[in-house]
């Protein structure tokens, strides 16, 4: 059985490393990055589970899981959001998720110090 996955992620790095990811673990993901084209893509008989993001560029991603709700949808739902800096995972790590996922609120010092090469803008001085 082939294990289909919708993400709806509108953060095009985010969005890229968590297919790369979860298609390393077997799921057939179809990423899409705003609520019209997860419209679009959404297919009851195909998909399982959808990976919603709650902040969206066309939309509030709770307002979908409600509607998929009110209409008695079985879709498994995980929500992901939080406010993060993304920044490049130790070249050590082989089988962990790809991203070194980073609460604001850390000092910039801080981040640059524990994150040598950090590419994100939290980060930059």
């Amino acid at each position: 059985m082939i294990r289909r996955l919708l993400l709806l992620e509108d953060e095009p790095i985010l969005r890229r490393e968590l297919t790369h990811f979860l298609g390393r673990e077997g799921w057939d993901v179809e990423a899409i990055g705003d609520i019209s084209g997860f419209r679009q893509a959404y297919d009851a008989g195909l998909h399982r589970i959808a990976i919603i993001d709650l902040s969206l560029p066309d939309g509030d991603g709770m307002a979908l899981i409600r509607e998929l709700r009110s209409h008695g949808n079985p879709l498994g739902i995980v929500v992901l959001t939080a406010p993060i800096t993304i920044c490049r995972k130790p070249a050590t790590w082989t089988k962990s998720p790809p991203l070194w996922l980073r609460c604001r609120g850390v000092s910039r010092a801080s981040c640059r110090a524990s994150r040598p090469g950090c590419w994100s803008a939290a980060c930059a001085a």
